[in-house]
């Protein structure tokens, strides 16, 4: 994961995992889901990486968030992470 140095410091656990944040953003009738999430040791630190979801979902629940942690593209440092870097904290 290429996570990156933040002010945030706010998460909640979902499966031992620190998220800061989760944002849906519409596509084709469904939802392409980002997370900005860490392990809680790195997040305590600040640093937080944005993963963007490899397909598409009709809903976030934690099941989706946490394959979204696991299985999504991580787009930490992208023009299209900082596109949504507002939303996400």
């Amino acid at each position: 994961m290429n996570s990156h140095k933040s002010k945030i410091r706010k998460y909640s656990t979902i499966n031992r995992k620190a998220i800061a944040g989760v944002v849906l953003v519409p596509e084709k009738d469904y939802f392409r889901i980002y997370v900005a999430w860490e392990w809680p040791e790195a997040a305590d630190s600040g640093f937080f990486a944005v993963m963007k979801s490899n397909k598409l979902y009709n809903c976030a629940d934690e099941k989706t968030i946490n394959a979204v942690c696991n299985f999504g593209d991580d787009i930490t440092g992208t023009p299209e992470a900082k596109r949504i870097f507002h939303d996400l904290f």
